[in-house]
């Protein structure tokens, strides 16, 4: 499993819709919001083994995010923004 962090650097009004899309050229697989890293500065350490709801929501592709055409759209119920995301890739053969 392939994991890379991206900053999430758009304020969010929760139950109001998406922010801006971010450019992202493949679907990730799984989203978690790490709602405890918050320091745009301070990335955290990759790897990462993220747990639902210690220190990481995992987000559902339906409801919080969506990736169409290069374009990722993130709109959790969780945080208002400004939050380290981890995106998770299956490895492809």
């Amino acid at each position: 499993m392939r994991q890379v962090l991206i900053y999430f650097p758009h304020e969010l009004e929760i139950g109001k819709g998406p922010a801006p899309a971010l450019e992202l050229l493949e679907e990730p697989s799984r989203v978690w919001t790490l709602y405890l890293e918050t320091d745009e500065d301070h990335p955290p350490s990759l790897p990462i083994r993220p747990k639902h709801l210690n220190g990481a929501f995992l987000e559902d592709a339906v409801h919080d995010w969506n990736w169409r055409n290069g374009k990722f759209r993130y709109y959790s119920r969780v945080v208002p923004g400004h939050v380290w995301l981890l995106l998770e890739y299956e490895d492809t053969p």
